[in-house]
């Protein structure tokens, strides 16, 4: 199985026509979209531009999955996060598209800007650290949505 990563602008729907075209590519031949949200409105609206693309793309390619991550969110389990996780699940549902809110949320942590600013990844910078294993939890998480058997 081959995985692709890439990075795409969720205002191309509306934006620039050459970003429209390779947001679209990008998107027909995607298995998995992850949509990363800050828990803001804000957030929820910018992002809510790429689902009509989605929308489209899921019409054709019937099995596409949208994983909508919550990040940089404050640490610990707090009310606010949990307001934000709900409000993500009902602001991206959207009928006929498989969407879901990864169960792992990825906090807005200092050692994750200490590990940017010392050239290094949160894995060299931490490797037990709490954010290291929000990501590890996450990439299973991606990997369960793939069929991917993590080794």
């Amino acid at each position: 199985m081959d995985l692709l990563a890439d990075s795409i602008f969720a205002f191309a729907s509306t934006q620039l026509n050459f970003c429209n075209k390779t947001t679209r590519s990008a998107l027909r031949i995607a298995d998995l979209v992850i949509v990363p949200v800050q828990p803001s409105f804000c957030d929820f609206d910018a992002a809510e531009e790429l689902m009509p693309i989605l929308r489209d793309i899921s019409e054709v390619h019937k099995d596409l999955q949208v994983m909508i991550v919550i990040s940089r969110k404050l640490p610990g389990n707090n009310s606010y996060s949990k307001e934000a996780r709900l409000a993500a699940q009902q602001y991206f549902a959207m009928e006929g598209v498989n969407v879901q809110v990864a169960k792992q949320e990825i906090s807005n942590r200092a050692e994750i800007v200490r590990a940017y600013t010392d050239g290094k990844t949160l894995y060299e910078y931490k490797k037990r650290g709490v954010s290291c294993m929000e990501f590890a939890n996450l990439t299973e998480e991606v990997a369960a949505c793939l069929n991917v058997v993590m080794a």
